[in-house]
């Protein structure tokens, strides 16, 4: 009786097992479906995102290119251009103060001679 017990017990415990083993396959393939779908949603997002860089390493060449140009023109036509209305200006602030040291040379020699005038009469 023991034995048949045994026997049975055995045949439960195996029909257990392929029942629990292919329970778990199924729960298994069924995580694994499901990860693998997490996996390609994560994959569809990181693609999204390689072209969002993409875009956006584009658009920091542009800014790079730009910023490049401005400072050339601002080497090459603007720096120039102040240097030399820096020099018009000195050069135009030098002639008015001559004209001023000539008037007021002018101005001294009016006054002697009205002075000398004056003295004469």
């Amino acid at each position: 009786m023991y034995t048949e017990l045994r026997e049975v017990l055995n045949e439960f415990k195996d029909e257990l097992k392929v029942e629990i083993t292919g329970e778990l396959r199924q729960e298994m393939r069924g995580m694994e479906d499901r990860l693998t779908t997490r996996l390609d949603k994560m994959d569809d997002r990181f693609d999204g995102i390689d072209d969002r860089l993409d875009v956006i390493e584009g658009r920091l060449s542009d800014v790079e290119n730009d910023v490049t140009s401005i400072k050339l023109t601002l080497e090459n036509e603007i720096k120039p251009n102040i240097s030399r209305i820096a020099d018009g200006y000195s050069m135009l602030e030098e002639r008015l103060d001559r004209e001023a040291a000539e008037e007021r040379e002018y101005r001294r020699r009016i006054d002697y001679r009205l002075a000398a005038l004056a003295n004469q009469n």
